[in-house]
């Protein structure tokens, strides 16, 4: 290499310096997120200095294990409670519960403290509470259902999850078996559901008049009893539910045929057959003592302490019951005067249904409904959801619905990845020549002059990542990119 290129190559290097300390000196001047003032101070979280307000469309945390994600949610956690915030937390862990608990002591809270756990008091009918809540219908509990059955179905890797025409029957099943408990008893419940699904003509065969409701009375099914009483409850406001429900029963559910009827049969038992086991049982089918209006009329700080080491993938369908029903109660309650609320979700991708948290996200900015939400990395995220090209989308759509963002360090290359691609382009200018090339003076640029070079040398544009994904592999533990409304800066919470 010759003495003229080693100093167009250091010059290079020394535009390229300075070109980035003049972009690392310009973020940090960037302006901080406006404050909103009340009586007792700024009302929001604050992050080191930098007041935040209410970010309603989320923040997630991610980072690899020890690196403090959970210690700055333990900060925004305590800001939230000492704002009065009503709070729901995800326990994925044994200890998780024992720590909110402790936290609200420490806050002075723990007359607000709630600890949904086996044995305790606060249990809701969750059938009841979906069908009888204002806006609530047979409809509405059985797409609920549904969400936790496409969750399940995924964490198991059993298949049909997202497949059109299972999601499509498992519903309609579950419309009209709940209608036909309501028209037939008054109210739903997961154990009459059920049985009247078991117990429905399996054949068209079955479902004759002769043969379903002939005999002895007391040995009729459970699905014809049930035919039966709704069709004696039957009234002229009522009477194209009972002909829909009944006829259901005795011409379509019965003609799907063997294989069909029998996957649909397992689907409902995968979710209600769960939940009619104790201790769920107890906590989800007797009288509702909990609701969701009453934890955000008493502000309260419930704890979910089903974790997933003891309770598998039961304690995650109780917790993400509770997580949905809150959420859906946020979604419909008039917002103007509704205290904001917040729903902390450890192991995010644990907790959350990616079809219902992307309405959720729409319309939780307009509803006061705030969410924290934690995980390590992509691919265990992409993993949680179910795997292949669907989960990837789904995963990175659920990772970029939160307006605030805080990058912890990332030891897995692919989520490093996407965190680079989060904080977006900057452009670069670029030198490049040598010693030995002709001067073309026809193709020379005017800004060659004005850069001091000659027309052996060129420069060009281009756009770099703002930061680079191996960036987050040297952040030491307390350091973070915070990624707010499109500005990020470097975070030192070590102090």
């Amino acid at each position: 290499m010759s003495q003229t290129d080693i100093l167009v190559y250091a010059g290079c290097a020394s535009l390229i310096v300075t070109g980035l300390i003049i972009r690392i000196g310009e973020r940090r001047k960037q302006k901080q997120l406006p404050a909103r003032a009340s009586p007792s101070g700024p009302e929001g979280f604050t992050i080191c200095g930098i007041h935040l307000g209410w970010p309603d469309s989320g923040i997630v945390v991610t980072g690899s294990s020890g690196y403090g994600k959970t210690f700055f949610a333990r900060s925004i956690e305590a800001q939230a409670i000492n704002q009065w915030l009503p709070c729901l937390f995800a326990c994925p862990k044994p200890t998780d519960a024992n720590e909110v608990d402790e936290l609200c002591r420490q806050l002075n809270a723990s007359d607000r403290f709630v600890r949904l756990k086996p044995g305790s008091p606060y249990r809701i009918n969750l059938l009841k509470y979906l069908t009888e809540m204002p806006g609530g219908s047979s409809l509405l509990a059985a797409q609920f259902l549904a969400r936790l059955n496409d969750i399940a179905s995924r964490a198991e890797g059993t298949g049909n999850h997202g497949e059109a025409f299972w999601m499509t029957m498992f519903e309609t099943a579950l419309v009209n078996a709940i209608e036909l408990c309501i028209l037939a008893t008054g109210e739903a419940s997961m154990e009459l559901v059920k049985d009247a699904l078991i117990s429905s003509p399996g054949t068209p065969e079955d479902a004759l008049p002769a043969k379903l409701f002939g005999g002895d009375p007391e040995n009729f099914t459970i699905c014809a009893k049930m035919i039966l009483l709704a069709r004696e409850n039957q009234t002229p406001e009522n009477q194209r539910r009972v002909k829909r429900a009944t006829e259901f029963f005795l011409n379509e559910f019965s003609s799907l045929g063997y294989k069909a009827r029998g996957a649909i049969i397992s689907m409902v038992n995968a979710i209600l057959g769960r939940f009619l086991l104790e201790p769920f049982y107890s906590a989800l089918c007797e009288e509702s003592t909990l609701t969701p209006e009453m934890i955000e009329a008493g502000r309260l700080v419930v704890a979910l302490d089903y974790d997933l080491l003891t309770y598998e993938t039961p304690g995650r369908m109780f917790q993400l019951a509770w997580i949905m029903l809150y959420q859906g109660y946020c979604l419909r309650r008039p917002a103007a005067n509704a205290p904001r609320s917040l729903i902390v979700r450890d192991e995010y991708a644990y907790f959350s249904h990616p079809g219902y948290d992307a309405i959720v996200a729409a319309v939780s900015r307009s509803q006061r409904a705030l969410h924290l939400d934690l995980f390590q990395d992509f691919d265990l995220m992409e993993q949680t959801y179910g795997g292949g090209p669907k989960a990837k989308n789904e995963a990175l759509s659920s990772w970029s619905n939160h307006g605030v963002k805080l990058m912890f360090h990332q030891n897995n290359p692919d989520s490093a990845e996407v965190q680079s691609r989060l904080t977006g382009d900057v452009k670069e200018i670029m030198l490049s020549g040598g010693s030995n090339g002709r001067a073309n003076r026809e193709s020379g640029d005017l800004r060659d002059g004005w850069l001091g070079v000659n027309q052996s040398m060129h420069w060009s544009e281009q756009y770099a990542r703002a930061i680079r994904p191996e960036f987050y592999s040297t952040l030491p533990v307390g350091v973070a990119v915070l990624h707010a409304h499109g500005e990020f800066q470097v975070l030192d919470m070590r102090e």
